[in-house]
């Protein structure tokens, strides 16, 4: 029988963790999970059948993210070193620790909950080429789906995107908001950066095709790497345009009406659009 890791949640922090190799009868997928209530409240549950964390909180277990296997802890057990001996899972084991495990080529590592995010070099930028996925008050998964947060990343209020509590804040750049350390809340002019270098030099394609994701878009090239996903955005009525549009919240605010940049790629096009501060869109952090 397989094995799981119960962890503390004070991991997370750097504090002391406990951890569990319980040879018992343990569950091995979600659907197994006990309940989670006050008493096992911030412990966290690597499931090896899934390879994801989950963690009790607000009683209720919530999908930390899928563990690569360079960030997996070793298990020493004679199964796990028989099923990594086989040479299509040493293949790809090895393929993924070289292209993963070092956040300074090609990813970011967020330590905050040790997520990482693929980056792309675009002209003298460096941006992230995926959605943020960090949890904070004002951010929603699409739909409310922890899937769809794996996949789109969050979508975040201006107020969760700047990590503030005020609407009318108005900000000097670069500014980090809820960005990892040495990345930061894209500004218009570096926004504006980014359009200029791609249309100077994707030929007769559009901007926003040439950002866009080819998962999203068979026929986009993603010459630039940036994969653009349509994630859509949650405003009044709801959520909407999943598929439609990608939406990313820059740093500037125009105070004479208090709206709110954001870029949007639709269709072919990219473009700066103004929006109320409850809407919640995409964010992409470009490095410091």
């Amino acid at each position: 029988m397989k094995k799981f890791l119960l962890i503390s949640f004070a991991a997370l922090c750097g504090c002391t963790a406990t951890v569990s190799n319980d040879d018992a009868d343990e569950p091995q997928t979600f659907s197994d999970l006990p309940k989670c209530a006050n008493s096992n409240k911030g412990q966290m549950v690597y499931l090896p059948e899934d390879d994801a964390r989950y963690l009790c909180e607000d009683k209720e277990w919530k999908l930390l993210g899928v563990i690569s296997s360079s960030s997996k802890q070793e298990d020493t057990s004679s199964e796990s070193k028989k099923t990594s001996s086989s040479s299509g899972d040493k293949s790809k084991n090895s393929s993924s620790s070289e292209s993963e495990g070092d956040c300074d080529n090609g990813y970011v590592c967020d330590s905050r909950d040790g997520q990482k995010y693929k980056t792309t070099v675009i002209g003298k930028q460096t941006w992230m080429a995926e959605n943020l996925n960090y949890k904070v008050d004002d951010s929603y998964c699409y739909d409310l789906a922890n899937a769809y947060c794996e996949k789109y990343g969050r979508l975040y209020t201006r107020k969760g995107a700047m990590n503030t509590k005020d609407n009318n804040l108005i900000v000097k750049d670069p500014y980090q908001g809820i960005c990892p350390d040495g990345w930061h809340v894209p500004s218009y002019d570096e926004f504006f950066t980014l359009m200029t270098y791609v249309d100077e030099n994707n030929g007769d394609e559009g901007v926003g095709k040439s950002l866009k994701s080819s998962e999203w878009d068979e026929k986009s090239s993603d010459a630039f790497g940036f994969a653009a996903l349509g994630a859509g955005r949650h405003w009044n009525i709801g959520f909407d345009y999943k598929d439609e549009e990608a939406a990313f919240w820059s740093s500037v605010r125009d105070s004479t009406n208090g709206n709110n940049n954001y870029w949007r790629i639709r269709r072919d096009g990219f473009d700066a659009e103004w929006e109320y501060s409850d809407v919640a869109f995409s964010l992409r952090c470009v490095k410091d």
